[in-house]
């Protein structure tokens, strides 16, 4: 998941949390618990799609290989029995059609591999008799390429599937998190404007929760100095923009790289309660 959507992820978590915690103080607003509700369905199908998301992919690579070579090698002993077998009866066509190096096989796509194998289990079929008598080739060996085949058709595309579905899932990873931001700025927040006045600590406290933090975490970082868990010491926002939303100013502060703290949006209404812990100087927008 992007950064910015784990970070609203993160918010919408930390409301519903807050909202929980404080279902005394709204109980006289049962909208509220319909909105909080509706909230944290869309944080269940985040957090689901956040998961199949993160799902690794190199597992099924690997099964895939493991089951193409089981099929290559079935093919090859076959091939080079039936290879002997028409260059000793002068059968061109034979020949041509089975005839294949062990690195020729390795390069062939999953789809001309299907069809060589194919090719070779018949003509090995075919040719039992004298594969068997001569050869060394059994029967078994033969209807071995069969097997191989078909346990090996179910990974062919099975890699490109799951990355198609992965991608699937990040893309409805935004529209569920602006779902979850319209939930907010459309009914919660209208809902809790009422405590502005009535409990203006309530209000206060759901404000903060409402803040968008991106922890982005120190960069790499000089080294310097012993001991210390490597953090710098906050630092002065290197940008800063503004937005309205239903009727609030949002600042954003970014911190500069390798700095402590956070980039957040924040209410214009009391913002100095987040910021003065992260920055040495508060921004003229916030004072």
């Amino acid at each position: 998941m992007e950064q910015k959507y784990d970070n609203d992820f993160t918010m919408f978590g930390t409301v519903r949390d807050f909202m929980g915690n404080h279902t005394t103080e709204t109980a006289s607003v049962p909208a509220i618990a319909t909105v909080v509700a509706a909230l944290t369905g869309i944080i269940s199908q985040i957090d689901a799609k956040g998961t199949a998301q993160a799902t690794p992919l190199t597992g099924i690579a690997t099964d895939k290989d493991v089951a193409r070579t089981a099929l290559e090698e079935a093919v090859f002993v076959v091939s080079e029995g039936l290879s002997a077998l028409a260059a000793a009866a002068n059968n061109n066509t034979l020949l041509d059609e089975v005839t294949i190096s062990r690195p020729g096989l390795d390069r062939l796509s999953a789809e001309d591999l299907d069809t060589f194998a194919t090719r070779v289990a018949e003509r090995g079929a075919t040719n039992q008799t004298a594969l068997a008598a001569t050869y060394a080739i059994s029967a078994g060996q033969v209807t071995a390429i069969t097997t191989a085949r078909t346990a090996f058709a179910p990974w062919v595309n099975k890699p490109r599937t799951a990355v198609a579905e992965r991608a699937g899932q990040t893309a409805t990873i935004p529209a569920l998190v602006r779902q979850g931001k319209l939930l907010l700025r459309g009914q919660l927040d209208p809902l809790m404007s009422r405590y502005r006045i009535t409990d203006p600590t309530l209000f206060a406290a759901y404000r903060t929760a409402r803040a968008i933090v991106d922890r982005h975490g120190a960069g790499g970082g000089s080294g310097g100095g012993g001991g210390g868990g490597g953090s710098t010491a906050p630092g002065v926002p290197t940008a800063l923009s503004q937005h309205d939303e239903s009727g609030i100013t949002f600042v954003e502060a970014t911190l500069p790289a390798g700095a402590d703290g956070f980039k957040i949006y924040q209410g214009a209404a009391g913002p100095e309660q987040i910021f003065l812990g992260a920055f040495t100087t508060l921004p003229a927008q916030l004072s």
